[in-house]
This record gives C-alpha cells, sequence and structure tokens, in this order.
C-alpha cells in the first residue's frame, strides 16, 4: 500500500525562483514546511492505492500525459488559507482544469476509499465541497480545485502569518512556469518522486 499525491512540477528556471521566494519567506516567518518539498502545485492530494493497483495507474497516467503538451503559467500574486499557509497563486484555465479533472478520474479508479482525516475533520470545508471530501477523498476537487505553489506552511504563529500576509498581499510578482511533467510523491518515503512522466513524450 502506498500514498500518494499527484503533482504537476515546473521547469528548472521558475523552480528555482520560486524555490528562493519559499526560503526567504519561510525564513522570515520561521516555518520549515513547504521548504520539505521540492516546487510543485498540486492536482490530486494525498490518496492510498494498493500495490497491484500500481501498474494500472502508472499507465493510464502515461497514456495521458502523451495528448496534453507541456503548457505555461504566470505567477503574479500571493494568496492565504486561513489555516496559516501562503502561497503563490495559479490562475485557472480550462487546459488546467481539465487536466485536474483527468487525473481525478483515474486516480478514483484504482485508490482506496480512504479520506485523509484532517480534511473530515477541517471545518473550513462545508456543503459541496464536504461531500466531495467523502466521496473523493480530496476537498480540493472539480470547481473547488485551487491550484497554487505553497511557499510557506502551517507552521508559523498566528502573528507572524498575519504579518507577513499584511506585507504580501500587494505585493506582486512576475513568473512565468512552463509545466513540462507530472509526477507522484510517495508521501511516506520523505515526498519522494515515486514515478513521474513527461507531457507530450511517448
Amino acid at each position: 500500500m502506498k500514498t500518494l499525491s499527484c503533482v504537476c512540477l515546473p521547469d528548472r528556471e521558475s523552480a528555482s525562483v520560486i524555490k528562493k521566494i519559499s526560503q526567504n519567506i519561510s525564513r522570515e516567518c520561521r516555518s520549515g514546511n513547504a521548504l520539505k518539498f521540492i516546487p510543485h502545485f498540486t492536482l490530486r492530494g494525498d490518496f492510498k492505492i494498493p500495490d497491484k493497483n500500481i501498474s494500472g495507474l502508472k499507465e493510464q497516467i502515461r497514456r495521458l500525459s502523451i495528448g496534453i503538451k507541456p503548457f505555461k503559467l504566470i505567477l503574479n500574486k500571493y494568496g492565504f488559507y486561513p489555516w496559516r499557509i501562503i502561497f503563490l497563486e495559479i490562475e485557472k484555465n480550462d487546459q488546467l482544469q481539465k487536466l485536474h479533472n483527468w487525473c481525478l478520474k483515474i486516480i478514483e479508479k484504482y485508490r482506496t476509499s480512504w479520506v485523509p482525516e484532517n480534511y473530515l475533520n477541517n471545518n473550513h470545508f462545508t456543503g459541496k465541497q464536504k461531500e466531495y471530501s467523502l466521496k473523493y477523498g480530496y476537498h480540493f476537487c472539480l470547481e473547488f480545485f485551487s491550484p497554487h505553489f505553497t511557499i510557506a506552511g502551517n507552521d508559523m504563529t498566528e502573528t507572524a502569518f498575519q504579518q507577513i500576509k499584511e506585507k504580501l498581499e500587494k505585493k506582486r510578482e512576475n513568473i512565468g512556469v512552463e509545466v513540462k511533467q507530472l509526477a507522484f510523491f510517495d508521501r511516506k518515503m520523505g515526498n519522494q518522486i515515486f514515478f513521474k512522466t513527461l507531457l507530450g513524450k511517448d
């Protein structure tokens, strides 16, 4: 049994820029969580998959990725979740939404019915979003898909969070990102890449 998450990886140059921003802001608010990951944005959060289903998942994801060309994104402003997460916003587009929907559908065929406890017990998710947490085991799916690059985690004080939020709310960036790879993190192995595939390549 594996616990995986499905992500997109940026090109090397923009990954370096995002990592530097994350290091600077994490240092300022004394946060270390975001630095445990390489720069990425999540298409589908944590799920459990039996070992016998992994080859099927890999094959379907590989087939999907062949038909998707690398695409570009612009990051220009910061966002904040109330549970003390700071991130660079990604403006959604049809291509990105479709990619999320397709990956969600594929993963749904192979995952177990497990739902992370922190999704079930989080009071920030109500109504239909709560229903999706139960049905898909993920709260940021379908119309609630919220792509972003996390740059500081929730391991900071509320005071530090509010201070950095005030500082960054009106700050603008201009970071061009090319997305070329889909990857799956192994969540129990230090978020190592379990497998990855290039977009538009056979």
